[in-house]
This record gives structure tokens, C-alpha cells and sequence, in this order.
């Protein structure tokens, strides 16, 4: 779902750019006159930064949980817990078309006489190209059967992290969408007050303008 509703800004940034590049008289024709949507420049930037406020929106909505839960861990309690399995998994990434790897584990741990198992390694999914590196780290210290620290909520015993601590990821990303979200706003507000722009002249800026000439 997640991934859908990002796809959707994207294609707000695409069609933004392809109103923007589209010949004047092609788009005139394909608009009414006298519409409001007859103005390219201002519908080409409206589609432009809706599209960037929309990523901004959904990169803080994904990456604030693993802010405020990453700065929430560094307090938590530490306990011993067990790897009952791990394995290399790839995943996608939105940048590039190349393949990136992580480490899947599944631990269980015990709080309060009570064992639970649990599945977050560190709070941004954090994956990396070295499939080398990531194979190595299931081999030995994910390696089932392998005794490793886990950090625990201690008001609530299910919430559980091997590598506790804002992620630089979730930082950066975090940060990115709060810029997009207000240069967003900034330029749409700007759309809304002015939006035929600089074709619009005022009456008497053009009377000056008659006088000099």
C-alpha cells in the first residue's frame, strides 16, 4: 500500500513535467478556452508540487514512527535472546534498478517469565548492496541458535530491536519529506494567489509602461 501512494506522487511529478514540456499549441488544444486550466505553466506547476508534497507526506508518515521509536529504544531494557532463524532477503530499491540485501531474523527472548519472539532488526529496514556482507552476518551472528542482546519496551514487552537508535535512513528520509512538504506548500500557495503569474500586468503598470514609450 505504502508503495502505491508513493507511485501516486510520482506520477503527479511525471505529469507535472510532461504538462510543462508539451508544445503550447498541442496543449491549447487540448484545454478549453477560456478554462482555467488553459494557464500550462501554472497547471504544470500545480500537478509538479502537489506530487513533491504528496512524497514529502508519505515519506514523514512512513519515517516518523521510525524516528520517534528510535529515539524511544535508546532507554530500553536489555535482555539475552536466541536467533531461531535468519536468511538473506533482497529488496527493492527506488532509486536504483540494482538489488539490495538484508538480514531477515526471527529471535525469541523472555520478559517477565513470559517468551516472545520477535522480528525487527533496526527501525528503517536498513539494506545494503553487499550481498557478501549481509550473507556473512547470517552466518555468524545471526547464525540460528546464536546468543545476541535484544532491546526491549519495558512497557511493553512485545516492542523489541537488535540495533536500538534513530536510523541514519529514517533521519535523512524523514528530513527530505519535511523540505518537499514545505517548498510543496510554499509554491502552492503562491499558485493560488497569483495563478496566471507574470501575463497578468497590472492597469497602471501598463499606463507607465504606454507613457515611457
Amino acid at each position: 500500500m505504502t508503495t502505491f501512494l508513493m507511485l501516486l506522487g510520482i506520477l503527479l511529478l511525471l505529469a507535472g513535467g510532461l504538462t510543462f514540456l508539451l508544445p503550447e499549441r498541442m496543449w491549447r488544444g487540448l484545454t478549453a478556452r477560456g478554462s482555467r486550466w488553459a494557464n500550462q505553466a501554472s497547471t504544470a506547476g500545480l500537478l509538479i508540487f502537489a506530487g513533491l508534497g504528496w512524497l514529502g507526506l508519505m515519506l514523514l508518515i512512513v519515517y516518523s514512527g521510525a524516528l520517534w521509536l528510535g529515539w524511544r529504544s535508546d532507554h530500553w531494557v536489555k535482555v539475552a535472546g536466541t536467533v531461531v532463524e535468519s536468511r538473506v532477503v533482497e529488496t527493492r530499491q527506488v532509486r536504483s534498478t540494482n538489488p539490495a540485501y538484508r538480514a531477515q531474523v526471527v529471535y525469541r527472548y523472555q520478559v517477565d517469565g513470559h517468551q516472545h519472539r520477535g522480528e525487527r532488526v533496526d527501525f528503517a529496514g536498513a539494506s545494503t548492496v553487499d550481498r557478501a556482507a549481509v550473507e556473512e552476518a547470517v552466518r555468524t551472528r545471526y547464525a540460528p541458535g546464536a546468543v545476541l542482546t535484544v532491546f526491549v519496551d519495558p512497557g511493553d514487552g512485545t516492542q523489541s530491536v537488535l540495533e536500538p537508535g534513530v536510523p541514519p535512513k529514517a533521519a535523512i528520509l524523514a528530513s527530505l519529506g519535511m523540505v518537499f512538504g514545505v517548498i510543496s506548500c510554499w509554491q502552492l500557495i503562491a499558485l493560488w494567489r497569483d495563478w496566471e503569474g507574470d501575463r497578468v500586468v497590472p492597469q497602471e503598470s501598463r499606463r507607465k509602461r504606454n507613457r515611457r514609450a
